[in-house]
């Protein structure tokens, strides 16, 4: 078979669908994935053939802009750039490829509107993938919208979910149709839910740790559990960096601290709450970064007399089953990595998805939040005394176990593959 994967966003975007194609070459398909250049040396690396899709200046300007992790202005920027204004060079160029390799499906990220388009246009199977619970709205399913400290309870679930789906027809269908009306499309309604559940399977990416099948899912829909792709080219054989593996070695298992590939550009005081924290409850910690914000992170590093390690990029099933506990942005991709490990996980989130997957990780009772506004040297310190302390230790090691059962990738070829095979008879 010939399969054409797409997505757009951050790092937490782009692994699942690396982790599938991996998966799908595996079984002897051919396959090509289309994403911002940013990532053409993860995905070559996977063993893909990496089709362009835009510009890495367009992708470091999105991920750079304050907006981005704006509690509310988040959302908006994400449309703007990672749905409107790629959708007309995605649908050109899905159509293209699509055409050039005979695909049998197109597998897509929910918000790659382009890609479902040209999928319409061309008659092939579309296969929408949505990566967080959060995105196959249902009322019965508690939720945690924007700036909401908590879940609607289900009768005010409902009432919103019709505000929102009424503001989505305004909000997201208006300037959707502006775009189909140029490329010769016919208008469409309710367009985030079309794209999201698309017109057979789709498929959501995510452990059911976090959220098992329940009624008013999209039909069709199948949740194959988290797609990982994490094993980079850092680290010799199996293991650690020799540094950090000495590090990890030579006292009590560290915290670690991460904010992903989005966040790490916009939290610049995120690094000094956090070695306050470990200094007052007397750990020891492991700060992850990347380029948006190793700087800050290696100067506090330098300064903790040897209780903190700065590493670059790790694999995380390589450190994070070595840890006490970790404290990140809420990333669907980060949680799922501390999930599967077993560790506790205390949870920072800054906006758009991140709030709802922080408030399943506190109802799972895998271990706690605290939203990024009301980070503080106190009340980082108090909560991850608790999360440290071994109350929810036996939670997340039994999260893990049942993870442990999973393999998200495998079950996602074989929805593609069955898909693609009852499209073709």
């Amino acid at each position: 078979m010939n399969i054409l994967l797409t997505t757009l966003g951050s790092g937490g975007d782009v692994y699942p669908f690396i982790a599938i194609g991996r998966e799908l070459v595996r079984r002897g398909h051919t396959v090509k994935l289309m994403t911002n250049p940013h990532f053409e040396a993860a995905v070559r690396s996977g063993g893909l053939t990496f089709i362009g899709l835009g510009t890495e200046a367009e992708y470091l300007e999105a991920i750079t802009h304050a907006d981005l992790v704006h509690p509310s202005r988040g959302p908006g920027h994400v449309l703007q750039h990672l749905v409107f204004g790629p959708a007309h060079e995605m649908y050109t160029a899905v159509r293209r490829v699509a055409r050039q390799m005979e695909a049998d499906a197109i597998v897509r990220h929910h918000i790659c509107f382009g890609a479902a388009w040209a999928a319409e246009k061309e008659h092939i199977t579309d296969i929408p993938c949505t990566l967080a619970p959060i995105f196959w709205i249902n009322w019965r399913s508690p939720s945690v919208f924007g700036m909401l400290p908590f879940a609607l309870p289900k009768p005010l679930a409902r009432i919103n979910l019709a505000i929102r789906t009424l503001g989505g027809r305004w909000v997201i269908d208006r300037p959707c149709n502006v775009i189909r009306r140029e490329l010769g499309l016919p208008p469409q309604r309710d367009m985030f839910s079309r794209n999201s559940r698309g017109t057979g399977i789709s498929l959501g990416l995510w452990s059911p740790v976090l959220r098992s099948p329940i009624e008013g899912d999209p039909a069709g829909g199948i949740i194959c559990g988290a797609a990982v792709h994490d094993d980079g080219d850092a680290g010799a054989g199996d293991g650690l960096p020799a540094e950090l593996d000495a590090f990890v070695r030579t006292g009590a298992a560290p915290v670690c601290f991460t904010l992903g590939t989005s966040v790490a550009h916009h939290a610049p005081e995120f690094y000094r709450h956090a070695a306050a924290a470990l200094a007052i409850n007397k750990l020891r910690g492991v700060f992850v970064t990347g380029p948006g914000d190793a700087g800050s992170a290696e100067q506090i590093c330098a300064a903790s007399n040897g209780t903190i390690f700065r590493a670059g990029y790790v694999p995380y099933s390589r450190l994070l089953h070595r840890c006490s506990a970790v404290v990140h942005h809420g990333g669907i991709g980060t949680v799922h990595a501390c999930l599967k490990a077993g560790v506790p996980q205390l949870v920072v989130p800054f906006a758009n998805d991140e709030f709802d997957n922080a408030a399943r990780i506190s109802r799972l009772r895998c271990g706690a939040s605290l939203r990024a506004s009301k980070l503080s040297d106190r009340a980082l310190s108090a909560v991850l005394g608790v999360v440290t302390s071994g109350v929810l230790r036996q939670r997340a090691k039994l999260a893990g176990e049942q993870m442990a059962t999973e393999n998200g990738a495998a079950a996602a070829a074989d929805c593609v593959e069955r898909a693609a095979r009852e499209a073709g008879t």
